[in-house]
C-alpha cells in the first residue's frame, strides 16, 4: 500500500486562512519508535458507564416506583419509595403489622447493591 504525500496547495492554503490558525493546532511530530508520555485520555468515552448506572439509578429512585428488597434468602418483596432525599430513601412497608412502623429509611448507598443486581438482572435479559 502506498501513501500519498498531502501537499499545500492554493486551495489548502486559503481554507486554512478560513479556518483561522488558532482553530488548527497541531503538536510536533513524534519521532518514531517513541511513545508520548503521560496518559492517554480519551474524552468520548470517559465514564459513559457511571454515567449511565447514575441515569438507572435516578430512574429507579423516583418517589411511587417499586423496588425488589430481599426479605429472606432467595425471597424478595416489592417496596414503594415514598420519598427521596439527597442520601436517603424512605420506603412503605406493603404489609406492616400491628406495632410494625408503615415506613422505613434507608441510606442510598445500602441499596446500591440491590439496585447493581437489578441491573444485571436486565442486562442479562436483553
Amino acid at each position: 500500500m502506498r501513501y500519498k504525500e498531502i501537499i499545500e496547495s492554493d486551495y489548502m492554503k486559503d481554507l486554512i486562512k478560513k479556518i483561522g490558525p488558532s482553530r488548527l493546532k497541531t503538536g510536533k511530530p513524534i519521532p518514531p519508535n517513541t511513545l508520548p508520555s503521560g496518559n492517554i485520555k480519551s474524552t468520548g468515552t470517559k465514564n459513559v458507564g457511571q454515567r449511565m448506572d447514575k441515569a438507572i439509578t435516578k430512574q429507579l429512585m423516583r418517589p411511587g416506583a417499586k423496588i425488589p428488597l430481599p426479605v429472606s434468602p432467595n425471597r424478595e418483596q416489592d417496596f414503594e419509595i415514598d420519598k427521596v432525599d439527597n442520601d436517603q430513601v424512605t420506603l412503605k412497608n406493603p404489609r406492616p403489622k400491628q406495632g410494625e412502623p408503615t415506613t422505613t429509611t434507608i441510606n442510598q448507598k445500602d441499596l446500591e447493591p440491590v439496585i447493581t443486581n437489578i441491573m444485571r438482572r436486565v442486562r442479562s435479559q436483553s
